[in-house]
C-alpha cells in the first residue's frame, strides 16, 4: 500500500479469510491497532487456504488519495 502512496487510513473494503473462525476474535486486537478508528467495510469467509500452515488472510482494496490538480494561469 505503501508503494500506492495509500495508508490503512485509505482502505475502504477489508476481506478476511480464515480456515476457523474461532481464529478471528483473538486476531481482533491487532486490527484494532493497524485500523484504529477506520472502519472499511468488512466481510469475513470461513473458508479453505492453498497452505494448512496459514491461519488467516487478508484482502484490502483502498482508495488513492486524488493527486492534487493544477492552478491554472490566470
Amino acid at each position: 500500500m505503501a508503494e500506492a502512496g495509500c495508508s490503512f487510513a485509505d482502505v475502504v473494503r477489508v476481506r478476511y479469510l480464515l480456515p476457523d473462525r474461532e481464529d478471528f476474535q483473538p486476531c481482533w486486537p491487532a486490527l484494532r491497532r493497524c485500523f484504529g478508528d477506520i472502519r472499511p467495510a468488512a466481510t469475513m469467509l470461513v473458508c479453505g487456504l492453498s497452505d494448512s500452515r496459514m491461519k488467516f488472510e487478508i484482502e484490502v482494496y483502498a482508495r488513492r488519495p486524488a493527486e492534487p490538480r493544477p492552478v491554472p494561469a490566470a
